[in-house]
């Protein structure tokens, strides 16, 4: 069996991009700034910087003099994560007490309801009887109204064909 070759990118020589970086600020600036400046990639700076054995730039943090504009100490965000979880534990326990109460009203409502009885039962079935006679009715009613109008309307069809064949 012939094994294949596999291909192999061609790595792009970073050095040699036509910038002296011995007069970069290598290991001075970030290489992501400096990368930005000279319009290359992060890597091709990285590389020419571990070329030279220079360390990288000393990365600036949050909360000391080099700090962005606004930024807050970590004291000051400790101190507002703290409260805000004071809040949600707040949040909770007004939850928790307003399901009780909603709770307690239904236990209330269950206990004032009325007792069923036979006689409740009965008159129920008895009401239910009645509104499906009442309903009953109102249909046949509607039902005669329409039959009664279809009458109405053969006749009359009925009439005009015998005064046509007249004339």
């Amino acid at each position: 069996m012939a094994t294949k070759k596999k291909k192999r990118r061609k790595k792009a020589n970073t050095i040699n991009v036509g910038i002296d970086w011995d007069k970069q600020p290598l290991g001075k600036v970030p290489d992501k700034v400096l990368a930005a400046k000279l319009g290359v990639s992060r890597t091709s700076v990285r590389s020419a910087r571990l070329t030279r054995g220079i360390k990288p730039a000393p990365r600036t943090t949050y909360g000391k003099p080099g700090r962005k504009p606004g930024a807050q100490s970590s004291k000051k965000r400790t101190a507002k994560r703290k409260t805000t979880k004071k809040k949600a534990a707040k949040k909770k326990a007004a939850k928790k007490k307003a399901t009780k109460k909603k709770a307690k009203k239904k236990v209330a409502r269950k206990k004032t309801k009325k007792k069923v009885t036979k006689k409740t039962v009965r008159k129920k079935a008895a009401k239910k009887a009645t509104r499906k006679k009442a309903a009953k009715k109102k249909t046949t009613k509607k039902k005669a109204k329409k039959k009664a109008a279809k009458k109405k309307a053969t006749k009359k069809k009925a009439k005009k064909k015998t005064k046509k064949r007249k004339r």
